[in-house]
């Protein structure tokens, strides 16, 4: 799991690069829940990568469409 910055805007995003969906449940409990200052967070996917369903669970909703990706956005983490 990779956090990153935008380069263009103040946008916190969160890569995740895994070949195991069953473990990205888990890291994203531990990961979201280290948070306590109300930050967005945003996540860039492939239209088709199943992960987009995994982050959908977690309170991530769509946000834009980028041609082939999604911008996919988990508003005030508490």
């Amino acid at each position: 799991m990779v956090v990153g910055f935008s380069d263009h805007s103040n946008r916190k995003y969160l890569k995740i690069l895994t070949n195991d969906l069953d473990r990205v449940d888990n890291l994203l409990i531990n990961f979201l829940s280290s948070f306590s200052d109300g930050l967005d967070i945003y996540a860039k996917v492939k239209k088709n990568n199943p992960l987009k369903v995994v982050l959908e669970q977690h309170s991530f909703i769509f946000s834009g469409s980028r041609g082939r990706e999604i911008l996919l956005v988990r508003k005030n983490i508490y």
